[in-house]
C-alpha cells in the first residue's frame, strides 16, 4: 500500500515509484466532501501509461496524533496539544490501511491481491477520470459485504500513437468471481472522463454483454473495448465499469484507461565522441521551451535512441563524457529546437570548442568552472537558463548543436576562479568572467595584470575560533547570482588579495562566518558587498565583519526587496520589507544568528500582521495595508548571544513614515533611513580605552544626501543603562572613552524634511580595551 504522492498540482503523470508499480495499492486523496484534492498525484504512469492511483480516501485536513518531539510537531502549529492537522496522500493512506486490516481480520485466508480487489471494487465514485481517482473513494461498509470481485486489476489499454485515424480497437476481458452462495445477476455500465472532467467521446469505450449472471462460487466474463479513433480530443481518458445488481446491494467497480497521444513525432538522438565514433558515454536532456517538461535520454550501447515527443519547441542539451571524473567533457546545447516532424539530432563532440584560460600566475589552480547560458522564452515566461558547474575547465569543450530556431536574448557567461599564494603565503584569487552574445562556443583567453582590478580583502574576527567562507561571484545581466563550484576558506582574521577581470561583468563579494567542524558546523553570520563593475588597474580595499554592526540600506538604483535584497517598497497596498540589522561598518549588508527577534508594523495605532510569519529583520516579508495614505510605524528588534557576538548584542530600529497607495506595477521605495557608523576599529571591533575617539557616520536611505530637520546622537558606556548626548563635527561623533575598558553603545534620532523619522539603538556597538 502506497501513497500516490502530493504532486497533483503539476498535472498528469505525477504518480512515481513505488506507487506506479502494478502490484501496489496506490492511494490518492479527496476531501471530506469527496472532492479530489488538488495535490493528489495523478496517472498515467510513465512507460506503460497505466492507471494509477487505484482508489482514494480522505486526505485533506486530517487530524492525527503527533509523535512527541518529532520534526512535524515542531513545524506545524496546532491548537490541540498532541495532535496535528495535515493534508496529503500520506494522510489518506492510513484510512485504506485500516480498511485492509479489518478485511484481513474478517477473512484471514484472503491474500493481499484479494483484499486489493475487494477494496477497489467497492468504492464510491466521483466524476473523475480513473487516472485521478482510480475506481473511487474507499467505502469500508460496502467492502465488508462485498461478495463479487473482479480477478483483474485496472484494464490498461496504454497509449495509442498519433495520428489516430488508423488506430485499432483493443479488447480486454473482465472476469467476475462470486464468493457467495447464491447466483448474482449484474447490469454493466461504464463511465469515462478526460483529465478536464469532460466525458470521453461516445464509442471510445464499450462493454459487452451489458448483463451477466455470476453463478455461486463461479465466474462470468465481459469484454471491454477501447476504440481511440472515437472523438477528436487527445490526452488521457479513464473510467470504470460498474456491475450492479437490480437491488443495488451488489456493485463492483473496475477501472480502465487509455491515452490518445497528442500530435507527436520521433526525435532520434545520436552521440559521437571526439573521434567521431558512436559512444554510449553520453546523455542528452530535453526540456520544454515554454513548459515544465524535462527528461534525460541515454543509450549505454552506441548512444543512439529514438524518443517520442509532442509537437513543440524544446531545449536540447547534450553531453559527451558527462561523468565529473572524465578527463574530457563536450557540452553542446540548442535553446530552441522545433519538433514538428520526425527529427534527428547528432551530439558531436568535434563541434565543441575548448576552454583554454591562462591567468597571470601560472601556479594558480582552477577551482571553479561555471558556464551559464541564458535566453528569452517569451512574454510572461521566466528567462531560460542552462547552468554547468564544474571543478575545472581542464578538458572541457562547449558549443552549439545547430539546427535550432532563432531565440532572443541568447548569451553565454563563462566564469571561473583560480587560487594561488603570494610571496608571504597569503591567499590570492583570480576571478574571471566573459559574457558573450549569440555564441555558446568555448573561449580561449590569456589574462594580463593590466586587465584586472585588485581587491585587498580583510575579514574581521569578532570572536575567537571562527572560520570564514568567501565567495566572489559574477552576476547575470538581470542581476541573478552565479553560484560557483567552490569558495575560498580560512581562519579568522582572514586576509587575501582578489583579482577581478574588469570587462563590465558585475561581481559581488559574500562572506559567511562559520563555527564548529564537519556536521557540527554552522553559519553564524552573512555579509554581502552588492554587485558592481570593477575598474582595471585600480586597487580596492574591502573590509568585512568588523563593526559597527547595524542596519544598512542599499543605495538608490540598487536592487531591493523585490529581488531579495534590503529595502522597503510598496506596490498597490502591499508593503514588502527586508531590513537586516547586522551589516558591518563598511556598509556590507548582513544577517546574523539571534537569540530573539521581534517586529511590528502599525498604522493608526493598529498592528498589521505580516504575510509570511517572519520578521523583516530576518528575511523578506509582506504586509497588506489599508488603501490610501497613512502614517506607519515599523519596529524591528534583535538580540544576539554575547558569547558568540560580543558586539552589537542588541539592535533596535524604529521608523515612522508616510505611505500611500501606488500602482501595483510601479513599486515605490518607502522613505526609510538608517545611520551607519564606521569608526577605525580593530578586526575584533575594538578601540583603545581612555582616548578621544571619532566615529564617522553615514546617512543611508531616503535622507541620504540631505540635511535632516533633526539629527541627534547619544552614547552609553554602561551597556545602555544610561545615555548622554554626544558632540558632532561634520559627519563624526566626538567621544571620550572611559579609562576602564568596557563597551560603547550608540543611539541616533533622525527626522528628514518630509517628517519621516528614525530612532536607532545599537548596544555594545564596539568594545574598548586597555
Amino acid at each position: 500500500m502506497v501513497a500516490a504522492g502530493n504532486d497533483g498540482e503539476f498535472g498528469e503523470g505525477t504518480v512515481g515509484s513505488p506507487g506506479s508499480a502494478d502490484a501496489s495499492l496506490t492511494v490518492g486523496a479527496v476531501d471530506k466532501s469527496d472532492k479530489l484534492a488538488e495535490f493528489s498525484s495523478r496517472g498515467p504512469t510513465a512507460g506503460d501509461r497505466g492507471v494509477k492511483p487505484d482508489l482514494t480516501a480522505p486526505g485533506v485536513a486530517i487530524t492525527a496524533a503527533a509523535a512527541a518531539g518529532s520534526v512535524l510537531e515542531g513545524a506545524v502549529p496546532s491548537d490541540v496539544p498532541g495532535y496535528l492537522t495535515l493534508d496529503g496522500t500520506s494522510m489518506a493512506t492510513p484510512h485504506v490501511a485500516g480498511a485492509a486490516a479489518i478485511l484481513a481480520q474478517q477473512h484471514p485466508d484472503w491474500d493481499g491481491e484479494r483484499i486489493k480487489a475487494v477494496l477497489t471494487g467497492s468504492t464510491e465514485p466521483g466524476t473523475y477520470s480513473s487516472f485521478q481517482q482510480g475506481t473511487g473513494r474507499t467505502d469500508l461498509v460496502r467492502a465488508l459485504d462485498q461478495n463479487v470481485i473482479t480477478q483483474q486489476g485496472p484494464l490498461d489499454f496504454g497509449e495509442q500513437q498519433w495520428p489516430h485515424d488508423d488506430d485499432k480497437p483493443a479488447t480486454k476481458q473482465l472476469t467476475y468471481r462470486n464468493l457467495g452462495t447464491e447466483p448474482v445477476t449484474l447490469d454493466l455500465a461504464l463511465d469515462a472522463y478526460a483529465a478536464d472532467g469532460k466525458p470521453a467521446a461516445e464509442g471510445m469505450f464499450t462493454v459487452s454483454p451489458r448483463r451477466i449472471t455470476v453463478p455461486a462460487g463461479g465466474e462470468a466474463t465481459a469484454d471491454v473495448t477501447a476504440d481511440t479513433r472515437a472523438g477528436t480530443a487527445d490526452g488521457s481518458f479513464g473510467g470504470s465499469v460498474s456491475a450492479t445488481s437490480a437491488d443495488g446491494k451488489v456493485r463492483v467497480r473496475s477501472a480502465f484507461g487509455a491515452v490518445r497521444e497528442v500530435e507527436s513525432y520521433d526525435l532520434t538522438l545520436r552521440h559521437l565522441d571526439e573521434n567521431g565514433a558512436p559512444t554510449g558515454d553520453a546523455v542528452t536532456s530535453v526540456s520544454g521551451f515554454a513548459n515544465d517538461f524535462y527528461a534525460d535520454y541515454a543509450d549505454a550501447e552506441d548512444g543512439e535512441l529514438t524518443v517520442r515527443l509532442p509537437k513543440g519547441d524544446y531545449v536540447v542539451n547534450g553531453m559527451i563524457h558527462p561523468d565529473s571524473t572524465s578527463a574530457t567533457h563536450a557540452i553542446l546545447a540548442e535553446p530552441k529546437v522545433r519538433v514538428d516532424k520526425d527529427t534527428t539530432i547528432t551530439v558531436d563532440a568535434r563541434q565543441a570548442k575548448p576552454v583554454d584560460i591562462t591567468v597571470p600566475d601560472p601556479t594558480a589552480e582552477n577551482f571553479d568552472a561555471t558556464v551559464v547560458i541564458g535566453y528569452e522564452r517569451g512574454e510572461n515566461l521566466r528567462k531560460g537558463l542552462l547552468e554547468y558547474v564544474m571543478p575545472t575547465y581542464e578538458g572541457a569543450r562547449f558549443g552549439r548543436l545547430g539546427g535550432g530556431e532563432p531565440v532572443d536574448g541568447l548569451y553565454s557567461l563563462f566564469s571561473g576562479g583560480w587560487a594561488g599564494k603570494d610571496a608571504q603565503g597569503r591567499p590570492v584569487g583570480y576571478h574571471l568572467a566573459w559574457q558573450r552574445e549569440n555564441t555558446l562556443d568555448g573561449i580561449t583567453a590569456t589574462v594580463t595584470p593590466d586587465q584586472l582590478a585588485k581587491i585587498d580583502l580583510e575579514v574581521g574576527e569578532p570572536v575567537d575560533g571562527r572560520r570564514i567562507q568567501v565567495m566572489v561571484s559574477p552576476h547575470l545581466p538581470d542581476g541573478g547570482f552565479v553560484f560557483p563550484y567552490s569558495d575560498q576558506r580560512g581562519g579568522l582574521p582572514y586576509r587575501s588579495t582578489e583579482y577581478v577581470l574588469a570587462n563590465g561583468v558585475k561581481w559581488s563579494v559574500r562572506t559567511w562566518q562559520v563555527s564548529g567542524e564537519g556536521h557540527a558546523s554552522r553559519f553564524e553570520n552573512f555579509l554581502m558587498h552588492m554587485p558592481q563593475s570593477w575598474q582595471a588597474g585600480r586597487t580596492y580595499r574591502e573590509r568585512f565583519n568588523a563593526g559597527v554592526f547595524g542596519p544598512v540600506l542599499n543605495a538608490a538604483g540598487q536592487p531591493g526587496p523585490l529581488n531579495g535584497y534590503p529595502g522597503v517598497v510598496r506596490y498597490g497596498d502591499v508593503i514588502r520589507a527586508y531590513v537586516p540589522l547586522f551589516g558591518d561598518g563598511s556598509g556590507h549588508w548582513g544577517i546574523s544568528d539571534t537569540t530573539s527577534s521581534t517586529a511590528s508594523l502599525e498604522a493608526g495605532g493598529k498592528e498589521i500582521p505580516d504575510g509570511y510569519g517572519i520578521s523583516p529583520a530576518d528575511d523578506v516579508t509582506e504586509y497588506t495595508v489599508p488603501a490610501g495614505t497613512d502614517t506607519y510605524k515599523l519596529t524591528v528588534d534583535n538580540t544576539r548571544d554575547p558569547a558568540v557576538y560580543p558586539t552589537s548584542t542588541h539592535v533596535r530600529a524604529e521608523w515612522t513614515f508616510r505611505s500611500a497607495t501606488t500602482p501595483e506595477d510601479e513599486p515605490a521605495v518607502q522613505p526609510l533611513s538608517v545611520i551607519r557608523f564606521s569608526p577605525a576599529l580593530s578586526l575584533s571591533s575594538t578601540a583603545k580605552a581612555g582616548e578621544r575617539f571619532r566615529v564617522p557616520f553615514t546617512i543611508e536611505g531616503a535622507a541620504a544626501g540631505q540635511k535632516p530637520s533633526r539629527l541627534a546622537f547619544q552614547v552609553s558606556y554602561d551597556d545602555g543603562k544610561t545615555w548622554q548626548p554626544t558632540r558632532t563635527v561634520g559627519r563624526q561623533l566626538l567621544l571620550q572613552h572611559p579609562a576602564t575598558p568596557g563597551s560603547v553603545s550608540l543611539r541616533a534620532e533622525l527626522a528628514d524634511r518630509a517628517g519621516n523619522k528614525l530612532v536607532q539603538t545599537i548596544e555594545r556597538a564596539y568594545l574598548t580595551t586597555g
